[in-house]
């Protein structure tokens, strides 16, 4: 079962997020905050990470290199209102706000090298 941790500093959005994994066999954890986060990922090694971009202290640029420097292989997607040419300069996957469910779902999978069943 893959493990995903995802992290967001708003409550209502990292509950959302769990309910939008809530049918899939994929393993939740969540962090308020990039710091939670990254002792979260060292502790357990997440498969893939899904981060907001913009939270209190480090964003999420900052913990995907902080991730990457730790586990060069583990998938980091970025989710953001913010425009999204930042990312896509960057090479950063992304899934902008406000997203679809589906498209989410679908990323995430294709991250993980899953096929989501209908």
């Amino acid at each position: 079962m893959h493990q995903i941790l995802i992290v967001d500093d708003s409550d209502d959005t990292r509950e959302l997020l769990r309910h939008v994994f809530r049918n899939t066999n994929w393993g939740i954890d969540t962090a308020p905050d990039s710091s939670a986060a990254l002792s979260l990922f060292i502790q357990k090694r997440h498969d893939l990470v899904l981060s907001d971009y913009e939270m209190p202290g480090q964003n999420g640029l900052v913990l995907l290199q902080n991730i990457r420097a730790i586990s060069p292989e583990t998938p980091v997607i970025i989710v953001s209102g913010a425009d999204d040419q930042l990312f896509r300069r960057a090479g950063v996957p992304f899934v902008s706000k406000p997203f679809s469910h589906k498209k989410l779902l679908v990323t995430v999978a294709q991250m993980l090298g899953e096929q989501l069943t209908p």
